[in-house]
């Protein structure tokens, strides 16, 4: 604020006139407040760009990593879609499946479930969140996202039986419970049932009922009990998962729906082709397992059970047949991928596959993703758009991504035209602003004297700053004439006839849009450029 106190320009002497603040206040000092306010502004807008820098380097290393390769789409993307996806029968030996399709209680046996993150938003929304995601393999951003390595060939919630509790082939509406036989075991609730949280089991759990609103298959009666499985493969082995319960100890005592169990330890046990009786794995005694809750429990299969045709068992062997009930809740079998199964031949050329038929889904969709002129690129794969759920009935919604970014950043510039052209004349009346170098003064009544000027030039640091200005504008160009001349987006979107084909009638199409809004993205970057070439490289001398 020194300028004010020596009442001249502290560069050229000159007599300097107070405006603004400055003349309308008895402060001689006051512009110190505007002057600390315009550097706090400076040092926020430093910092703001500096926590950008490193949000932006954030979110590039922690990003998640999925199954085929794809990015999730959107800044700080979490796999946050916890999805049921069906492996068929002549998938199993090739691991996780090149086209996902969702879990179907009554049709689903094989089953991969796990978190997933979306690729493509215009696809996962126009299919009704068939398509347009991935599994996630890692994602540092997240510590709970575990790779996955297995695969679900049996599972059973109890939650899709029939009425009435007893097994049979026709009684289990869930086509993953694949029971082989069972003595003395219903499904009921009078011992509890498992409430913890579970993943979403399937897109469409509608099919089957239960006796109660949840059940679990609880063991009572003489002789036998058990539940065997039928046999799987589980050639690369797997993990066993289950909830076990000991009927606790209650002062009801004999009256008691749900026995107490005083004794009966129970057991799992594994048999294959080459062994004719049953081999123990895991022994659970009944003190243990006693409890008011269900207790998780997870078995690997050992390796003397690996092979594509093995039977699991529960069993109760020593028990007093009036009481010693037990339940199981929430049964599964996980087979393992085979180790190294993503550095093999055959994984990489199916992912490369599935990122081409990924690219032709996007461009059945129009997605704002697709990298070609779908008239071309979909030339020979129109069955294959047919046959995509969704496709018929799609509702092309170009207001995502770049599109709403142009959008924005119009509204923005006629914020700032509004601002400087309306708000500023307000702000700013009485006040006319000075120009630098003056060559000839002019008489004026006006707060400033005004000058008439010519620009004086200084080519070394005007070259200089143009050529480290054009640089990284002509490496971008470049980059983008490679990227245009690969997928074909220049065709796509300026050359794209707006007619119907088979009537000829014209209409707004889907790429009419298109055009309008790449448009208004020039004439935004031609307005930029020229306030940048008038204000700050002063190139023209009428400027």
């Amino acid at each position: 604020s020194c300028f004010y106190k020596s009442g001249s320009c502290p560069g050229c002497q000159s007599e300097a006139h107070l405006t603004g603040v400055g003349k309308k206040s008895e402060d001689q000092n006051a512009g110190v407040l505007f002057i600390a306010l315009s550097w706090a502004v400076s040092a926020l807008c430093v910092m703001c760009a500096i926590a950008c820098g490193v949000l932006a380097a954030w979110n590039e290393l922690t990003f998640p990593t999925t199954v085929w390769g794809h990015s999730c789409y959107g800044w700080f993307s979490t796999c946050d879609l916890k999805v049921c996806t069906e492996v068929l029968e002549d998938q199993l030996a090739n691991g996780f499946p090149s086209f996902y399709s969702s879990c179907v209680p009554a049709s689903t046996v094989n089953s991969i479930i796990g978190d997933a993150c979306i690729y493509d938003m215009e696809v996962y929304e126009q299919t009704g969140g068939v398509l347009g995601f991935d599994f996630c393999q890692v994602s540092p951003r997240e510590s709970n996202i575990e790779e996955i390595n297995d695969m679900y060939i049996f599972r059973d919630d109890f939650d899709h039986w029939e009425a009435g509790g007893n097994f049979s082939s026709s009684a289990v509406n869930l086509a993953s419970a694949r029971w082989d036989s069972m003595k003395n075991a219903e499904v009921s609730s009078m011992c509890g049932v498992f409430t913890g949280e579970k993943y979403e089991r399937y897109a469409s759990d509608s099919y089957g009922s239960t006796p109660s609103e949840n059940g679990a298959l609880v063991f009572s009666g003489v002789l036998q009990r058990h539940a065997e499985t039928i046999r799987l493969d589980v050639t690369h082995g797997g993990f066993l998962k289950f909830y076990l319960k000991m009927a606790p100890i209650s002062e009801a005592g004999d009256e008691e729906e749900c026995k107490t169990a005083y004794g009966g330890d129970v057991s799992v046990a594994y048999k294959t082709d080459s062994l004719s009786n049953w081999t123990d794995f895991g022994t659970y005694e009944v003190w243990k397992y006693r409890n008011e809750f269900f207790t998780e429990i997870i078995e690997e299969i050992p390796p003397g059970a690996f092979g594509n045709s093995t039977q699991f068992r529960w069993q109760q062997t020593a028990f007093e047949p009036s009481r010693d009930y037990w339940a199981l809740d929430d049964v599964s079998i996980t087979r393992s991928f085979e180790k190294a199964m993503r550095s093999t031949k055959e994984f990489v050329e199916k992912k490369e596959n599935v990122m081409l038929a990924a690219d032709i889904t996007r461009c059945c969709f129009d997605s704002e993703l697709c990298e070609h002129n779908p008239d071309l690129f979909l030339n020979n794969s129109t069955n294959l758009c047919e046959s995509l759920p969704g496709y018929k009935n799609r509702n092309k919604k170009f207001m995502i991504g770049p599109r709403a970014y142009v959008v924005l950043a119009l509204f923005l510039f006629l914020l700032r035209y509004l601002l400087l052209h309306t708000v500023s004349a307000f702000l700013g009346e009485g006040f006319v602003g000075q120009k630098v170098k003056p060559t000839k003064q002019v008489e004026t009544t006006a707060v400033f004297r005004v000058w008439e000027f010519a620009p004086s030039y200084d080519a070394s640091w005007q070259i200089f700053s143009l050529t480290a200005l054009m640089l990284p504008l002509s490496l971008c160009a470049f980059w983008l004439a490679m990227v245009f001349q690969r997928n074909e987006s220049i065709y796509y979107w300026l050359t794209r006839r707006a007619t119907d084909m088979d009537s000829g009638t014209p209409h707004l199409s889907q790429s009419s849009p298109n055009i309008l809004l790449v448009a208004v993205a020039i004439l935004l970057d031609l307005c930029d450029m020229y306030e940048l070439a008038k204000s700050v490289f002063c190139l023209c001398p009428r400027w």
